[in-house]
């Protein structure tokens, strides 16, 4: 965290200067596989910028493998240890000095970066700055309201109470697009604040995070930029149709996730590696280039880093 705060120096921004852009990820334990492919996919195409990988709750091993790599953010002072994954990741703006950068971009350690991107996400915060938006994100693959959301969860007979009471509280209206928290960029750290206190309050529930996020985001300020999931967050039903090959694909970031799992698939694996396995949970794509994508960042990342593997008794016998 110290040296992204020495990388990070608002103080030597001038006007005409690019805004600061902290990019970060997170993971608890045994979810190496999909973030590390994320990490090997980011560094593919974005080489000169770094992909901060939060501490939800890694193994010993894991923590050692990052700081070696010297891309890991530890748990902050002010967090409690043990907390669920969820709500360090709506605490996202305590991992970083916000008072060092403009905007912190996040992205879920199931995604995969398919471009470069950072000139447009300089773009996006310049535009943001100018018409007063405190946070960009996708609506849901869903295309539901925050209204049509809740009924369906409370027809799964979901206890929808909290979020009841979050969207009276935050007059939220209800008719807003629920949106899915995969890819953020926030410039807003008063809300981030906020996100993380409200999220910290309640016990886990159903999706309880990206629920408080869209009871909160868009009320009582903190506008929202509406970005194009096609584009930043591919994920449900876009992944069906979405291209990542030819003239000029538009997708930016793939993310592994659908609804009741129609096009991806989650298990608990032992990924081989040699004589060796590295196991842990792993998220894959139903489709077969979509999935290929995922093996060719994934034997990069093992490649380049197995020595390391190795060190950290990450690799196993079967």
């Amino acid at each position: 965290m110290h040296g992204l705060r020495k990388t990070l120096d608002r103080n030597q921004l001038t006007v005409n200067s690019k805004p600061k852009i902290a990019y970060l990820t997170g993971t608890d334990a045994n979810r190496l596989l999909n973030t590390g492919l994320l990490s090997e996919s980011f560094k593919h195409h974005m080489p000169d910028q770094t992909l901060h990988i939060c501490d939800f709750g890694m193994t010993d091993g894991e923590r050692r493998l990052w700081q070696s790599k010297g891309t890991y953010l530890e748990q902050p002072d002010q967090l409690a240890r043990g907390l669920h994954p969820w709500m360090y990741k709506a605490s996202l703006c305590h991992f970083v000095d916000t008072t060092a950068c403009d905007a912190v971009v996040w992205i879920d350690a199931d995604m995969v970066l398919v471009a470069a991107v950072h000139e447009q996400i300089e773009n996006l915060v310049e535009a943001m700055t100018a018409t007063g938006s405190g946070v960009a994100v996708s609506r849901d693959a869903s295309n539901l309201s925050l209204g049509q959301t809740v009924e369906t969860f409370a027809a799964a007979n979901h206890d929808m109470t909290p979020l009841h009471a979050l969207v009276r509280a935050y007059h939220k209206n209800p008719d807003a697009a629920y949106m899915n928290t995969g890819f953020l960029i926030v410039r807003d750290f008063e809300f981030a604040a906020d996100w993380s206190r409200q999220t910290r309050l309640q016990s886990p529930w159903l999706l309880f995070e990206q629920n408080t996020f869209n009871a909160i985001a868009g009320g009582r300020g903190c506008p929202v930029h509406e970005l194009d999931a096609a584009v930043w967050n591919v994920h449900g039903d876009l992944l069906a149709d979405v291209r990542i090959t030819g003239n000029n694909p538009r997708c930016r970031f793939l993310h592994t996730t659908s609804a009741e799992q129609r096009h991806h698939i989650e298990n608990k694996i032992e990924y081989p590696i040699g004589d060796l396995v590295l196991p842990g949970w792993f998220k894959m794509f139903c489709r077969d280039d979509l999935r290929d994508l995922q093996q060719t960042y994934l034997l990069k990342f093992l490649q380049n880093n197995l020595e390391q593997l190795l060190e950290n008794e990450l690799l196993v016998k079967p």
